[in-house]
């Protein structure tokens, strides 16, 4: 995020897949606004709020025959530096919760320029013989960016964590649910999941299931910690963001 050439701050966002079949990015609301969600304060020392979001999206592109081993040719990934407006004559060029509004800490912003790979959406998972059961202590992965920071190749870090409240209840009377999770400045706008490698996979449903490879579902997105002195984390529910996704 930068105010005129000017950065101040980085974050982390997906992208997913809206009613009308536009590709949306989706992140923090606090991404977008530069401001504390609870206080309205400036989130950067420097007072300014963002005008511009510069994102590095992951794009197929074709691998020429004998690239570098003498491979068949196929595709890999080129990264590309897009620059997104977040303000247009003062307009916020984002889209928030219709219900929520404000409240809610992720907004979506659709985009012209659209990942190749289908992979990269992430879909809300809705049938419940489709989704893993969760408990307290179920393990979930954070996957984003911390201080800007990447695993290599503009991939992002993988941080565990555990459910720490019951996930069908309501943090704050607002659709979200706790993780015990080590987040970082930069995590902000982060997919979190459920991931399990195979084996046999509880299932909301009442039923397990038997995996033969890795699968997951999406859970939501990271918030930020409820206290700068805690590890317990907030995740604002998949189906709150579905719920965004069906207005655009």
């Amino acid at each position: 995020m930068s105010f005129s050439g000017q950065s101040l701050s980085t974050g982390t966002g997906f992208f997913a897949r809206s009613g009308s079949g536009r590709i949306c990015l989706i992140t923090n609301r606090h991404n977008v606004t530069g401001r504390d969600q609870n206080t309205g304060n400036t989130l950067s020392p420097t007072l300014a709020i963002p005008n511009v979001l510069t994102i590095r999206m992951p794009i197929l592109g074709a691998v020429p025959p004998n690239y570098g081993t003498g491979a068949a040719g196929g595709q890999r990934v080129n990264w590309e530096a897009i620059t997104l407006d977040l303000l247009v004559e003062n307009e916020p060029q984002w889209v928030e919760h219709p219900a929520l509004g404000e409240r809610a800490d992720f907004v979506a912003i659709p985009i012209d320029r659209v990942p190749a790979d289908e992979q990269l959406l992430y879909e809300m998972v809705t049938a419940t013989d489709r989704q893993i059961l969760l408990r307290p202590t179920d393990h979930v992965s954070i996957i984003g960016f911390p201080f800007g920071m990447a695993a290599g190749e503009n991939l992002a870090i993988w941080v565990n964590g555990t459910v720490a409240s019951e996930p069908d209840l309501s943090y704050n009377e607002l659709p979200v649910m706790l993780v015990d999770c080590r987040g970082r400045p930069g995590q902000s706008g982060s997919p979190v999941i459920a991931f399990r490698s195979g084996g046999m996979v509880p299932l909301r449903s009442g039923n397990t299931a038997m995996m033969a490879g890795p699968f997951s579902n999406f859970i939501g997105i990271y918030s930020g910690r409820i206290h700068k002195d805690s590890d317990i984390g907030m995740v604002w529910k998949a189906e709150a963001i579905q719920q965004l996704l069906a207005t655009i």
